[in-house]
């Protein structure tokens, strides 16, 4: 996100250490998987724009692992019509971000 933008929507929740993903992604050292973190994201845009799935992905990077305890916030910008851009982040960390393009922009 820019400084002078506003996020479109904003969410916050934490890895709870049971999550049924964690036991096999690693054993001895649990990270959530990015799917899982992908699914937050896409439950943020179907929850704040109606968008049921998304079309395309891009640009799309996993810089640091979500561990269980984490507290994670997902933001999302309106980048156009059916563009979006999306941040993860663990405190001042940058967990993942990228750009969501919606079914509607095609």
């Amino acid at each position: 996100m820019t400084e002078s933008s506003l996020p479109l929507a904003l969410t916050r929740f934490s890895v709870a250490p049971d999550h049924p993903a964690l036991p096999g992604h690693f054993p001895g050292d649990p990270i959530l998987p990015g799917v899982t973190l992908l699914e937050r994201v896409f439950q943020l845009l179907e929850e704040s724009e109606g968008m049921s799935a998304p079309m395309g992905l891009a640009n799309v990077k996993f810089l640091a692992p979500l561990r269980p305890g984490d507290s994670c916030s997902i933001e999302i910008e309106a980048r156009g019509p059916g563009h979006y851009r999306f941040v993860c982040r663990v405190g001042s960390r940058v967990a993942a971000h990228g750009d969501i393009t919606s079914a509607s922009s095609v």
